[in-house]
């Protein structure tokens, strides 16, 4: 390995353990009654094939699939929120003007 290879990769584990995100034994010391407050358990049914490339790929990361899913949670929903208020906007102002064009 290249020492910028090295450094890269310890400035970015060094990232990623104080970005926030919990290690899988914080969530799994928590009483039932903080899991349920703070918690919500996503479940979807995926091909075999998906299923198969999620457990490699996390193992060859060395990450759960709890961490995994929820990265990629957060950043498709980042990605997505400013065209859901762009559609959200368009379709309130839509209305808005078919509202307009009743009353006149």
């Amino acid at each position: 390995m290249k020492f910028d290879d090295l450094i890269q990769y310890k400035a970015l584990h060094r990232q990623y353990t104080i970005s926030g995100a919990l290690p899988d034994m914080i969530y799994e010391g928590l009483p039932a009654e903080d899991k349920k407050k703070h918690l919500r358990n996503v479940c979807a049914l995926i091909s075999v094939d998906l299923f198969d490339q999620l457990e490699h790929t996390c193992a060859i990361l060395e990450i759960t699939k709890r961490q995994f899913i929820e990265a990629a949670l957060v950043e498709c929903l980042a990605k997505a929120s400013p065209k859901v208020t762009e559609t959200e906007e368009a379709f309130a102002d839509a209305y808005a003007a078919a509202q307009q064009e009743e009353v006149a």
